[in-house]
């Protein structure tokens, strides 16, 4: 294993480099996770999505024509690769879903949620549904000078509130890209306008203490961004519906998980409602919005 990374709190070797990661030091220590790229075979299983399910510690993610990754008992990854495949859209589906579907073995909840670092040296998430503007907030708030913890799929310890660094890239649509200036990467995946971008320079590689996650929803009728605490019911119940793939840990049996890491996380870290308008315009609001939930 020549490629060794860090990311979500997980030591990760590779046999081949992936390049939206960032290198680790750690080459002496064993790892949590590996990544192998190699054919994995074909099997008959359980259809759950974008995954086949053989119990509760093996199942493949398949995309046909792209990827086929096979994920077991939280340790390893092995991946298949079709022919041609941009390295941007394997990124995609390994980082995103596979690794996802790893963590829920694992015992954790990834949300799917971005992280900035706050001026008081903790983490500030943005969460939200796919198209709720996760990724360009995040970016906004880059620009405003706060340091990358992560893009879409962050872990945290309930338990502590401690929230783990995970990437130095974001997934920018064709849009944010012109709004921001920033050249496009690759492709996310292929027939898509979203592409990665890298983050090196503001990327903060040590977990941070969450102080606050802010619920984005887009809403076209609004002409300025409206911020709201949740109660504690709500808040467990938005936190609970924002579990990244959550369609897969309910095929891993990981239910009951879900829902007592939503509340403990809601006892332990304000939740926030925070609508926006669906659109670029007044993005500097947005994040004033999210530095008060991280105020309190």
């Amino acid at each position: 294993m020549n490629f060794v990374y860090r990311v979500s709190g997980l030591l990760v070797a590779s046999d081949q480099p992936l390049p939206l990661l960032a290198r680790t030091r750690d080459e002496g220590v064993a790892p949590d996770v590996t990544i192998h790229f190699a054919p994995v075979p074909d099997e008959e299983g359980r259809a759950c999505g974008a995954f086949i399910v053989f119990g509760p510690e093996r199942l493949d993610l398949l995309v046909p024509q792209v990827l086929r990754v096979r994920i077991a008992a939280g340790r390893s990854l092995t991946v298949d690769v079709a022919a041609g495949v941009p390295t941007g859209a394997v990124q995609t589906y390994l980082l995103g879903p596979a690794f996802a579907a790893l963590l829920y073995q694992r015992g954790l909840v990834p949300l799917h949620a971005g992280a900035v670092r706050t001026e008081a040296g903790g983490a500030v998430a943005v969460a939200g549904h796919s198209r709720a503007g996760k990724s360009t907030t995040t970016r906004a708030l880059m620009r405003a000078g706060h340091a990358l913890l992560c893009d879409d799929q962050l872990v945290v310890d309930a338990a502590s509130g401690l929230a783990q660094a995970g990437y130095p890239a974001l997934k920018l649509w064709g849009g944010a890209l012109a709004h921001f200036g920033e050249a496009a990467g690759e492709a996310v995946a292929a027939g898509l306008d979203k592409y990665h971008v890298a983050c090196a320079d503001g990327f903060d590689t040590s977990p941070a203490r969450l102080q606050a996650v802010c619920v984005l929803v887009a809403d076209a009728e609004l002409h300025a961004p409206v911020l709201e605490r949740l109660p504690f019911p709500e808040a467990v119940a938005a936190l609970g519906t924002l579990a990244h793939h959550a369609y897969v840990a309910h095929a891993l049996g990981c239910r009951p998980g879900l829902f007592r890491f939503s509340a403990e996380l809601a006892r332990r870290v304000p939740v926030f409602l925070l609508r926006r308008p669906d659109n670029l315009d007044g993005l500097d609001a947005v994040v004033d919005r999210v530095r008060e939930a991280a105020l309190g």
